[in-house]
């Protein structure tokens, strides 16, 4: 599963996207935003491993977010 990223808040739905500050960890060059409601899939033979990461609360967070949307929430 893919979480995309962007740039435009326009897409944005507050509840279900976590903010990605840029950081040297993250890769990111600038505020971009991990949108959980645009939520896709894709091979695993077109992944690729990077030295890029989200921290461990924004990754909760997400997965948070995602389980709302597939009403795993419990």
């Amino acid at each position: 599963m893919l979480i995309p990223l962007t740039d435009d808040e326009n897409l944005v739905i507050p509840d279900l996207a976590v903010r990605i500050d840029p950081s040297a960890d993250n890769g990111c060059s600038k505020l971009c935003w991990a949108v959980s409601v645009l939520l896709t899939t894709t091979s695993k033979h077109r992944l690729r491993v990077t030295g890029s990461k989200v921290r461990p609360d924004q990754l909760l967070a997400i997965r948070r977010q995602i389980a709302l949307l597939v009403g795993a929430d419990g």
